[in-house]
């Protein structure tokens, strides 16, 4: 049997479809026509009627939109601009009106079309009157303002060249010979130099006022304001002009009366002001009838487009039996063209439809692999090739299926190879573990370098602040403590963060007293405030809580960062610490404002503040030091402690950065106490074992002071006899000595009943695994706190470490040390430190093993911290770096160092024995 080409079938089908599509089409068109032009005739007059009042008051809100714009035009152009489109709209609703009244024989309303006309071109005028008042305000403003800017360069030159004879009056105070009379110089810096400055100052506060006041005339509401703001004017010119005879030269004088007199046209801005007020009262109340009169035709017109509707709709209803017979016609050829296209569909679905899916189903059969039996040709049409490709395409599947099976064997091949790579990967990772590790020692032996200097300086630091009489300073040195303290937690923090130890300790959240902490903060403001010349305010509210829990150390790390800012950022002025607090669920609220009179910043500025290295473009023109990183690590912290911080800034008008903190309430016996050294340890005998003489005398220092009677031992044999010659109650270790470990030491000690601790420079827990390790009742660490040896010593839990605080140089070092230890024990440290030093050179160049030598060099770096001998310390660091380049300036550091400390003990007064250092200088 021959079957028709697919294509023709198809052909066929939608030619039958398209003649059914044209017929139902032709008639839906003679439909439509038929209705349109029924409709046409009842429509065409009506919406157009209707279409012209609707467009009336569309034009009528147009106009009202037009009329405001023509109120606030600041040019004759676009004041002339508006007013003639206003003309072409009052044009065009005048027009649609009369159109409306002829269709529906109506005479005209209460509105006129003349009386918008005659609205506009009054306000036309009062515009051009305010146009013309605001141009000469703006031009006066703009004279006024650069003549203060120049009064102001003035100012702050001679005000500069008044600060200079200030310094220079004092340093000639400062220079006079003993014995000279320093009255007169003082007189003419209080009565000459310090008067000038502060006329100045007033005159510039004066300039400031009048740019201020110049500036809000131009945006005065109502005459009133104007008044008063003459008024003020008045008074800051007088007062300005009074200032000006005290300017340092006559030139100055003249120029800046000159530039007053400029000034002093300011009542010029105030009529003008008053002239462009009353333009736009006028404009108000012309704007008001404009209004009135174009509701009145917009009421008119939708009174017409109302009746225009009504007749419209009786029309129509006329035609609609018509369009009803119509539609039951196009319904019936519809049904005829839906039974054709049924009978198509279903010859179609025979011929065609039921053939590709046989089609269809076998090819997913084909490509799940089963091939089965081939497929029978039903037609040679297109249907036929296709079944035809599908037979062929199951030939090749049979070919697949072979190729695959040899696939699967070379893939077998590849996975050995593959399994040979892995096994090179693993040795790869097993290197990268060994690196690590090494980098894991190398921070431990970082952690140990860098607390063993901070052991002399918390310690002498301590010992100054519990034997201060005078509270003013006892309070200062607190304050330096606390921060010497928060240095040492910091360090730890970061060195625990690079150990891989972070989030083991969680937040250090603890009990403290928010007015303790405030008063730390305002001691520091006042010191740093005084450097710069600045007033410091500093205001804590009574109501504050007796503690809170929360962590102090970061929030005294924000609240430096911000007062630090506050006074670097501050040329003249005060800068204010207020701390508040009030009651709230979860606790207290606690608010620390931190107020200065600096530049501020405008509201980009700010934005870019808190980015890491962001600087306002005031501190970058004025030229303060800085990267910019504070603001960004306030941020941080802030966000670490769920805290909120507060910015209000503008520019010239200074800045206001406040902490908002919602803190748990605490128990107040949970504050720790200040450190003291309480005779903890009376009649108490106790052997310290460490390798370096510095650290032992510290040590020392605290015991005495506690009442005990110590004992020395520099290395591990010497604390074994000891041990052996004598009874100890306590004993306290170094695990890093010379000629044994410190675990050795403990396991070889025959302690009867002493309780024993372990000192340590390295991030060690003192916890329970900890002691075991080393079989010890404590572990201490550097630098030693107090309120530990205290607590050791009384056989309680030890408490938090603290950090120290160093000087800034061999001499602050020394006299700290004798304030804390006393002038002799002072010297005796002294005197051990230069015998050090002098025999460092041969002993590290005698040395030939290299773990030996960097072993002495961190000896020598340790002792020579305490004393802020730096040069040395870094020689000393690079030699236990085991940088061998370093030797040959050994000798001349060794020498520079003996003469910074024994010139420095010559400052300090005190007296070395002979033999030491010092006398070989």
């Amino acid at each position: 049997m021959r079957s028709r080409r697919f294509d023709r079938q198809l052909q066929s089908v939608f030619m039958v479809l398209s003649g059914l599509i044209m017929v139902v089409g032709l008639a839906s068109f003679g439909v439509n026509r038929f209705l349109a032009r029924t409709q046409q005739r009842v429509l065409s007059e009506s919406i157009a009627i209707i279409e012209r009042t609707e467009r009336v008051a569309q034009e009528a809100e147009l106009a009202a939109s037009l009329a405001g714009r023509l109120r606030d035009a600041e040019s004759a152009a676009v004041m002339a601009e508006i007013s003639s489109g206003l003309a072409d709209r009052v044009g065009g609703i005048e027009a649609d009106l009369d159109a409306m009244r002829r269709f529906l024989a109506q005479a005209a309303g209460a509105g006129s079309a003349t009386a918008v006309g005659d609205l506009v071109t009054a306000m036309g005028r009062a515009v051009d009157r305010r146009i013309r008042a605001g141009e000469a305000l703006r031009a006066g403003r703009d004279r006024l303002a650069a003549s203060g800017a120049r009064l102001a360069a003035m100012i702050s030159t001679e005000a500069d060249l008044a600060r200079l004879r200030i310094t220079a009056g004092i340093w000639e105070l400062y220079a006079l010979p003993g014995g000279r009379d320093p009255r007169p110089g003082l007189d003419r810096l209080a009565d000459v130099n310090f008067f000038a400055y502060e006329r100045l100052a007033e005159m510039a506060e004066a300039v400031a006022t009048l740019d201020r006041l110049a500036a809000r005339i131009p945006v005065a509401k109502d005459a009133a304001e104007l008044q008063r703001l003459g008024a003020d004017y008045a008074a800051a010119l007088v007062l300005a002009r009074d200032r000006a005879g005290f300017m340092l030269s006559r030139a100055a004088t003249d120029n800046a009366r000159a530039e007053l007199n400029v000034l002093a046209q300011g009542g010029a801005l105030l009529a003008q002001r008053l002239a462009g007020l009353a333009a736009e009262t006028e404009l108000d109340s012309l704007a008001l009838q404009l209004g009135r009169e174009l509701d009145l035709l917009t009421s008119e017109a939708q009174r017409g487009r109302d009746e225009t509707r009504v007749r419209m709709k009786a029309g129509v209803a006329d035609a609609g039996w018509q369009a009803t017979m119509l539609l039951a016609a196009l319904a019936g050829v519809i049904l005829l063209a839906l039974l054709a296209a049924y009978l198509v569909w279903a010859r179609t679905r025979r011929k065609v439809v039921l053939r590709l899916e046989e089609v269809a189903e076998r090819m997913i059969l084909v490509a799940d692999g089963s091939v089965g039996q081939p497929m029978a040709i039903s037609g040679e049409d297109e249907i036929g090739r296709l079944e035809q490709a599908l037979n062929v395409l199951r030939d090749r599947t049979e070919e697949a299926a072979e190729l695959r099976d040899r696939l699967e064997a070379a893939v077998i091949g590849r996975t050995a190879d593959v399994v040979a790579e892995m096994q090179s990967a693993n040795a790869a990772r097993a290197d990268a573990e060994e690196l690590s590790r090494a980098k894991t020692h190398f921070l431990a032996r970082m952690s140990h370098e860098i607390r063993t200097p901070l052991n002399g300086m918390i310690g002498l630091l301590d010992l100054l602040a519990g034997e201060e009489a005078d509270p003013a300073r006892r309070g200062r040195l607190e304050a330096a403590l606390t921060s010497a303290r928060d240095l040492q937690r910091l360090t730890e923090d970061i060195l625990a963060f690079s150990a891989g130890e972070e989030g083991q300790g969680g937040q250090r959240s603890e009990a403290f007293d928010p007015t303790a902490l405030a008063r730390g903060l305002g001691e520091l403001l006042e010191v740093m405030a005084a450097t710069r010349g600045l007033a410091a305010v500093v205001e804590i509210a009574a109501g504050l809580p007796p503690a809170v829990t929360g962590e102090a150390t970061k929030i005294r790390q924000i609240m430096m960062n911000l007062l630090t800012n506050a006074v670097k950022y501050t040329e003249g002025g005060r800068v204010e610490l207020r701390v508040s607090s009030r009651p709230v669920a979860e606790g207290h609220e606690i608010s620390l404002a931190v107020r200065d009179t600096g530049p501020g910043m405008t509201a980009e500025e700010t934005r870019q503040a808190f980015d890491i290295y962001g600087r306002s473009m005031t501190a970058r023109r004025s030229g303060v030091r800085g990267v910019g990183l504070g603001l960004a690590i306030t941020r941080q912290l802030t966000d670490a402690m769920g805290a909120e911080l507060r910015v209000s800034t503008a520019p010239g008008r200074g800045s206001v950065f406040t902490l908002v903190l919602c803190l748990p309430e605490a128990d107040p016996a949970q504050v720790a106490p200040p450190a003291a050294l309480a005779l903890t340890g009376e009649g108490r005998r106790v052997l310290v074992v460490d390798d370096h003489p510095v650290n032992r005398l510290v040590a020392r220092g605290y015991l005495e002071r506690m009442g005990c009677s110590v004992t020395e031992a520099a290395t591990g044999k010497a604390a074994l006899e000891a041990v052996r010659e004598g009874r100890f109650e306590a004993i306290l270790v170094d695990l890093g000595l010379p000629d044994m470990t410190g675990e050795e030491v403990l396991a070889r000690l025959g302690r009867t009943g002493a309780k024993v601790a372990v000192l340590t420079a390295d991030l060690v827990r003192d916890d329970a695994a900890t002691r075991a390790k080393f079989g010890v009742d404590r572990v201490l660490t550097k630098p030693i706190s107090p309120r530990a040896l205290a607590s050791f010593l009384a056989e309680a839990e030890a408490p938090a470490p603290v950090a120290g605080q160093g000087g800034s140089g061999p001499e602050a070092a020394l006299r700290e040390d004798i304030t804390s230890l006393g002038a002799a024990q002072t010297a005796e440290i002294v005197a051990a430190m230069l015998a050090e030093l002098a025999a460092a050179a041969a002993q590290l160049r005698a040395e030939l093993d290299a773990e030996a030598r960097a072993r002495l060099a961190h000896r020598l770096k340790g002792a020579a911290a305490n004393f802020h001998l730096l040069d040395f310390c870094a020689l000393m660091q690079r030699l236990q770096s085991r940088d061998v380049g370093a030797m040959p300036a050994l000798e001349a550091t060794a020498e520079a160092a003996i003469r910074d400390l024994t010139a420095a003990a010559r400052r300090v007064g005190l007296a070395l024995q002979p033999g030491s250092g010092a006398a070989k200088q």
